[in-house]
């Protein structure tokens, strides 16, 4: 066991609501641990293998309680398509960028498809410790965002097309 697989022992047996990590450690367990059971908010902050793409859709597919996914990686664009049409509990899919947004309406015709799924959002979060902080006191993290984003899509509040926020709004909320 590597030490960074020793974690896992420690958190296999909770229920979690939440859980930020690399895909590579989810691939090592089952999808029917508990831990996965009612798992409803998932963040995978590493760079996707692509001999692990297909094992980690069927393994996001088969998690019950999913409906919020993120990546931090800009090249997980390339799964999202297959994510959204495999994981139907799916509410909400982010790509976090920490870096000027970079637009998906380019020539790629997957990037077509994909930006026209309102479930489908870019978000960029620049200060990564105080939007945790900002949804653990409050729940005004890039979740909050992003569902604010595909409302107003689906309420053509705002384009529908849009898919991203372009500043990080997360510094702008201030609470009394």
């Amino acid at each position: 066991m590597e030490m960074d697989d020793m974690w896992i022992p420690f958190i296999a047996l909770l229920p979690l609501k939440r859980f930020y990590g690399p895909s590579w450690s989810l691939l090592s367990m089952l999808p029917s641990n508990i831990m996965f059971s009612h798992l409803t908010h998932l963040e995978l902050h590493d760079s996707i293998d692509s001999e692990d793409t297909n094992a980690l859709i069927a393994f996001l597919a088969s998690l019950p309680a999913l409906t919020h996914l993120a990546f931090d990686d800009l090249n997980a664009s390339s799964l999202c398509s297959s994510l959204l049409n495999t994981c139907k509990s799916l509410c909400v899919l982010v790509i976090l960028l920490s870096v000027v947004i970079q637009r998906f309406y380019g020539d790629h015709t997957q990037d077509a498809v994909l930006v026209q799924d309102s479930r489908f959002v870019c978000i960029r979060c620049d200060n990564y410790l105080h939007d945790w902080l900002m949804g653990a006191r409050w729940g005004l993290d890039y979740w909050h965002r992003a569902e604010l984003v595909i409302a107003k899509r689906r309420a053509r509040e705002i384009d529908p097309l849009q898919i991203d926020l372009l500043e990080d709004q997360s510094l702008d909320i201030v609470l009394a």
